[in-house]
């Protein structure tokens, strides 16, 4: 496991000392997340999760991570921000489609899965904290009842979920949109570079991803990502 602070520690083990433990000893807890909708895997070749331009060294460059969900209220106290204890994601993508329906999916072995929105939040934020180009809605996932990561979606508009909501396989969660052009958060300027920007988070190990071409045109519902009980010791790797 990560690095945590005493407290947290102490209070993670009191609190998962029954799931967690047997959740994460069985590989039936991995759990693949599906395509959120057919469209292409990083597109123009920019946005793969393992882009390294020149002069960039792994793991520190590629596509940007820049979600953290919220701390767990049943964990934390206040929230430590993105550390390597809490975030940002393991790995992240653009996933490239215009006013498409954005999926829930995730299938297991054996698991019984259970997921429930936990927050939604401006994607980037304007004054007041209005939204600009969209919300992002962190999905939390548990195999068995023990919470073992999350995904988030970025720049959705019309979410069709709210926080706190238990969601099932295949719920639409918002749709893609061609907001207006912002700098340093939606660089778009044609239809074709409408996408869904995504993160996964895995609170044991790490969560990886299926490495695909970049792109390719994926049909929806492909192995996307994995969380669970995962082998991986870094971020930014594909399964």
């Amino acid at each position: 496991m990560r690095f945590l602070a005493p407290l947290v520690l102490a209070l993670i083990t009191s609190l998962f000392s029954v799931t967690a433990a047997s959740a994460d000893t069985s590989d039936a807890t991995r759990m693949d997340t599906g395509t959120p909708f057919a469209g292409y895997w990083d597109r123009f070749g920019l946005a793969h999760p393992s882009n390294c331009q020149p002069l960039e060294v792994p793991p520190n460059c590629g596509h940007h991570r820049v979600e953290c969900e919220p701390a767990q209220s049943i964990v934390y106290t206040t929230n430590p921000g993105c550390n390597f204890a809490w975030g940002p994601g393991d790995w992240s993508i653009d996933d490239y489609g215009n006013n498409r329906p954005v999926f829930y999916l995730v299938s297991a072995a054996t698991a019984t899965i259970t997921a429930k929105v936990w927050a939604i939040y401006p994607t980037c934020s304007g004054e007041g904290g209005a939204s600009i180009a969209g919300s992002t809605v962190f999905v939390d996932i548990y195999a068995n009842g023990s919470w073992e990561g999350w995904a988030a979606y970025s720049h959705l508009a019309s979410v069709q979920v709210s926080p706190g909501r238990t969601i099932l396989d295949r719920t639409v969660l918002g749709y893609t949109y061609m907001w207006p052009y912002l700098n340093d958060c939606w660089e778009v300027n044609t239809v074709q570079g409408v996408h869904v920007h995504h993160e996964e988070w895995n609170r044991v190990a790490y969560a990886c991803y299926w490495n695909y071409t970049s792109g390719s045109f994926l049909d929806w519902d492909l192995k996307f990502g994995r969380i669970g009980r995962t082998i991986y010791t870094g971020v930014k790797q594909a399964c």
